[in-house]
């Protein structure tokens, strides 16, 4: 029987990290999967854990989350943990199901799930391809190689690219940027975006603003912040943030200067990101699984993730399976694509918002108003 002992991440030993880290490679290397990451969330919010699996395992596994109210555990930083996983040897020997058992967990809500191992191979759920850039060594030959792929789009991007600098002068490209004033810009032009597009500012909540500035202010360690940017005159006009490890990637907000929305600079800093990772020691760049319809022409590798509610064996299976069966139930109806949007936003609101106050009005929102498309 698999046993379980869980933490808060300060309480880790010196060899519980150093099994982490060795495990967290490979498929699981993504910054998201490091004991890094969870020390840096656990300074923004107090309910960070890690269960550590132990008996009959040659190494342990690892499982961080948030321990919510009713032993619920979210995915670690969700809406911006991008992936989740039980970090494991290959050789795990016990169900996911089991595991959450083991660590006193009634389910858990993944949003995400990296399961490469199989070990929640029978859970029920969505499959989205988390989509992945991975130039290799040469990033110009990779940029040569997806722009005979896509030609028209590239051609119209060096058109645009061009046209830009005529209109308005040379554009230049930093990474990283330490510039805090240039990670609020981007922020604000984000928070900007889910107002216009009645989404819910997940940005808002205290926790992620934290977040976002410990993130951006860490330079050293297994895990830190990386913002790059498009300058022009010395003024930011786009830029990509998020959290990177040695080797990966995983940006959490795209953004541009709607003023310069005609010259898609948003497009033209990813191109820049992509030649510029090899220099930046990145291998791969993980951005994630929705649907922006740029990924596609950058994007030549994807990592099956699962959108899925994971609950432990016994009693509580009985329980937890009327909820997810009221929100399964409303895929065969004629309203599936609007309860499958609403069930979504509740997800997402549920676990950015700690206060009920805020979780009310948010929920609210995401009944009563209309969301239209965000912009392009």
């Amino acid at each position: 029987m698999i046993h379980a002992d869980t933490y808060g991440v300060d309480a880790l030993s010196c060899a519980d990290l150093a099994d982490w880290r060795a495990l967290a490679q490979g498929p699981f290397a993504s910054p998201l999967l490091q004991p890094e990451f969870a020390g840096l969330v656990a300074q923004v919010r107090d309910d960070v854990r890690v269960s550590v699996f132990r008996k009959g395992q040659e190494r342990p596994g690892f499982l961080a989350y948030h321990k919510r109210p009713g032993r619920l555990a979210r995915s670690l930083a969700a809406p911006f943990g991008d992936v989740q996983a039980l970090v494991s040897a290959a050789d795990f020997m016990a169900t996911g199901p089991e595991a959450l058992k083991a660590a006193g967990l009634r389910a858990f809500q993944f949003d995400a799930l990296l399961d490469p191992y199989g070990v929640f191979g029978s859970a029920d759920g969505d499959v989205h391809d988390a989509h992945v850039i991975a130039p290799g060594p040469d990033a110009d030959a990779f940029l040569e190689q997806q722009r005979a792929l896509h030609a028209k789009r590239f051609k119209n991007h060096r058109r645009l690219a061009r046209q830009m600098e005529r209109d308005c002068g040379p554009a230049r490209f930093t990474a990283p940027d330490r510039d805090g004033e240039a990670l609020t810009q981007l922020m604000g032009w984000k928070q900007a975006q889910f107002r216009q597009t009645g989404r819910h500012d997940v940005l808002a909540a205290d926790w992620v603003q934290a977040l976002m500035r410990l993130t951006h202010e860490t330079t050293r360690g297994g895990v830190r912040g990386l913002l790059v940017s498009l300058r022009v005159n010395d003024r930011i006009v786009a830029g990509l943030f998020g959290v990177r490890s040695d080797t990966v990637f995983n940006p959490w907000i795209a953004a541009y200067d709607p003023a310069y929305a005609a010259w898609s600079p948003g497009q033209q800093v990813l191109h820049e990101l992509i030649a510029a990772m090899p220099a930046l020691g990145l291998e791969r760049c993980d951005i994630g699984a929705d649907h922006d319809h740029y990924k596609k022409y950058y994007a030549a590798d994807a990592l099956p993730v699962k959108s899925t509610l994971v609950t432990a064996p016994g009693r509580d299976l009985g329980i937890t399976r009327v909820r997810s069966l009221l929100w399964s139930a409303a895929r065969y109806t004629p309203a599936a694509p609007l309860a499958s949007k609403i069930h979504r936003r509740l997800n997402q609101i549920s676990a950015v918002e700690l206060d009920t106050g805020h979780r009310i009005s948010g929920l609210v929102r995401a009944v009563t108003r209309r969301t239209r498309p965000a912009a392009g």
